[in-house]
């Protein structure tokens, strides 16, 4: 995960909760190769802004809630998750079925991104390897411009009526972020990488903008290459909120 610069805050855990949804998160969360390119390309994009990068064991729950505020942009570059059916996603044995009711009273649980020892039976027990929406939400990010949620389904969620979509996305713009890049689906590792590479060129640009362009590039270079096309290798990210607030100062 990485940070570039400047905003004040304080985040609230739900540490208990979180304890209590533990089981539901047991998972081998496989190595994602592709971030170690994104975090280049995100210090490329920083260009000369003060840094903070957070990797392996560093990009712990603790870390990274001290370290999310005051910074102008935030990259995640991590696994996502998003429960929408909490029984059936979570394949919930009959003794873990409590948990459903935990996950659908606050669709705000129900997603959130992997951080350091998630694979690890002792953090695992006690939820500190996750951060939810609700954690994000519960914070001031306020003065963050653009949050990058490089990771699965960051922006998918239940659907509650008069209210929109419960994402992660939402989280941190109820957090105070200007802008935020998310996935709509599960997303490829490789071509994720590739398609962030792009915005390089366009660091001047409004994030909307750029997203988009960056998307035709990938387009392109896979129809040259003959390589499949399918916007599942390019078009699983979406901008929102304030769009056309530019990546570069």
């Amino acid at each position: 995960m990485w940070q570039a610069t400047d905003s004040l805050a304080f985040a609230t855990n739900q540490v208990n909760l979180r304890a209590a949804l533990a089981p539901a998160f047991s998972a081998n969360w496989s190595r994602l190769p592709g971030a170690a390119n994104e975090i280049t390309t995100a210090l490329i994009m920083a260009d000369t802004c003060r840094t903070e990068v957070l990797t392996a064991e560093a990009a712990s729950q603790n870390n990274v809630v001290r370290s999310l505020p005051g910074k102008r942009i935030l990259y995640f570059a991590t696994h996502g998750y998003c429960f929408l059916d909490p029984a059936r996603d979570l394949q919930l044995s009959d003794d873990k079925l409590y948990l459903k009711e935990f996950l659908e009273r606050d669709p705000m649980i129900s997603s959130g991104l992997v951080l350091a020892g998630a694979n690890l039976a002792n953090v695992q027990s006690s939820g500190d390897a996750y951060l939810t929406a609700a954690d994000v939400a519960g914070m001031n990010l306020q003065g963050v411009e653009i949050g990058f949620l490089s990771a699965c389904e960051t922006g998918v969620g239940r659907i509650v009526p008069g209210e929109g979509v419960y994402a992660l996305r939402r989280a941190f713009e109820l957090a105070g972020v200007n802008a935020t890049v998310s996935a709509l689906w599960r997303i490829d590792d490789k071509s994720t990488s590739m398609l962030f590479s792009r915005l390089k060129s366009y660091v001047h640009l409004p994030i909307g903008e750029a997203l988009s362009l960056a998307m035709r590039d990938e387009i392109q270079t896979r129809r040259s290459a003959g390589l499949s096309t399918h916007p599942f290798f390019w078009g699983g990210f979406v901008a929102g909120g304030q769009w056309r607030t530019n990546i570069a100062q």
